[in-house]
């Protein structure tokens, strides 16, 4: 039992940090777009790999973040959502915290 425990610890400490990629709280951490829709106003709706039940906001039915064309750097936030889904290279997002739609406050990539 307790090598069990041992090896389970090893393989959780192991295990590359994208394997850890998900959404809890407030963030998507290093998760990639899945789904991209832009409505006919341009606003932006996204799924992403992670679990987006687990955030601490509402995805809808759908599941989805969003991002209106009210938020002033709405042009780089596209651009740059835009390229991660491209190239499903990771994303980091941080929602607006509350029991409102998921709406996303900011986003950043690492290398």
């Amino acid at each position: 039992m307790r090598y069990s425990a041992l090896i389970a610890a090893l393989v959780f400490i192991l295990m590359p940090g994208k394997a850890l990629a998900d959404c809890s709280g407030v963030f998507c951490n290093d998760v990639t777009i899945d789904r991209l829709f832009v409505s006919g106003t341009g606003d932006i709706a996204l799924r992403t790999s992670g679990d987006e039940t687990q955030l601490d906001c509402d995805p809808g039915s759908s599941l989805y973040l969003r991002f209106a064309t009210t938020v002033s750097a709405y042009s780089e936030w596209y651009a740059m959502v835009l390229t991660a889904y491209v190239q499903q290279a990771p994303i980091t997002f941080r929602m607006v915290g509350g029991t409102g739609e998921c709406t996303i406050n900011y986003m950043f990539q690492e290398q």
